[in-house]
């Protein structure tokens, strides 16, 4: 009879072990933390960019680095699975996210449009399907909102202000505009009505409007989240891989598209160009564990491997237990 209980015994620990490993490793899958892909620096992504390259050259230049590091698009329809990382800072309500021109508060969760949907920052009308594959480009932001803009070009007047409910958004919507414009080569920005937004009126806030360190906590949320986003897109690794240049170096805007007429020379030349505040994150600092000490609150991946460690614990203890009650057993 006894001859059969070890058995037994080491079945239930083993069972225990699976079954908490399990649960532990599935957590952690499912709910793994950002995983940074890149060693490579933001100084040396740019590092083919020389301080003589102006104009087409320099157009030329980062899109070839685009290219080379964008490992894929994420697709049309896909973005709505990945904005719950790039349109979120590290303080963000749970199951919440940051709507695009309004900074409030949307489900991060794709419901369907009832309360969100997909805003073409370069409208789709005028050329933005050829880059509405790129995250870089396409932004979340409440239905009421996409409709009210329309596929009218960004501008200061005439056409629609992004920054009429959050002024930072010019600065941001400048910047999405340029990338769209180095993204693919064939899109152009004229200065008038006629493309997705007035140039010299983008230029101008693309200075006005500088990019902010996410963790910089006085600046505007749309500013932080500018920066999150394009860390996000360039570390995570299921996503592309690739960098807005004129959020690390709004510069480069003035040195491409400056001496496009008399108005775009005098924004440039009043405005001079100023590093942005954005102090680079290495990937040493921008780790996963490293962003795990800012929240108090346990990642869901977290919880699972403490579940799986009790259900270990308790398989162990259990085992112990049998084999001194029938040690005790033998001893009468």
């Amino acid at each position: 009879m006894k001859k059969h209980l070890f058995p037994k015994i080491f079945a239930l620990t083993a069972m225990s072990l699976s079954i908490g490993l399990s649960l532990g490793i599935l957590h952690h899958q499912e709910n793994r933390p950002m995983e940074m892909t890149h060693a490579e620096t933001v100084a040396q992504y740019y590092s083919g960019v020389t301080d003589s390259m102006t104009g087409n050259t320099l157009k030329s230049k980062l899109n070839s680095i685009n290219n080379s590091h964008r490992k894929k698009t994420m697709g049309y329809k896909q973005h709505r699975y990945y904005y719950q990382y790039t349109e979120r800072l590290s303080d963000t309500p749970s199951g919440k996210m940051y709507s695009f021109y309004t900074n409030t508060y949307i489900n991060s969760t794709w419901d369907n449009q009832e309360t969100w949907n997909h805003e073409h920052v370069w409208p789709k009308s005028k050329g933005g399907d050829s880059v509405d594959p790129d995250i870089h480009m396409v932004r979340p932001a409440s239905v009421k909102i996409n409709s009210e803009r329309g596929n009218s070009a960004y501008a200061a007047s005439g056409g629609y202000d992004p920054g009429q409910y959050v002024k930072e958004y010019r600065g941001v919507a400048a910047r999405i505009l340029f990338y769209c414009a180095i993204a693919n080569t064939s899109l152009s920005l004229p200065d008038n009505l006629s493309g997705a937004g007035k140039l010299s009126d983008l230029l101008k806030w693309n200075l006005e409007y500088l990019p902010k360190n996410e963790n910089d906590t006085s600046a505007n949320i749309a500013l932080r989240v500018e920066y999150h986003r394009n860390e996000t897109i360039f570390s995570r690794s299921d996503l592309q891989g690739n960098r807005n240049p004129f959020i690390d170096h709004p510069e480069y805007a003035c040195r491409i598209w400056g001496d496009t007429n008399a108005a775009t020379k005098e924004i440039c030349k009043k405005n001079a160009p100023v590093e942005p505040d954005t102090s680079e994150v290495t990937p040493e600092e921008n780790t996963p564990e490293n962003n795990e000490h800012k929240s108090v609150a346990l990642e869901p991946w977290q919880i699972g491997l403490i579940i799986a460690g009790g259900i270990i614990a308790l398989g162990a203890i259990t085992a112990v237990v049998v084999i001194i009650v029938i040690r005790k057993k033998r001893g009468h």
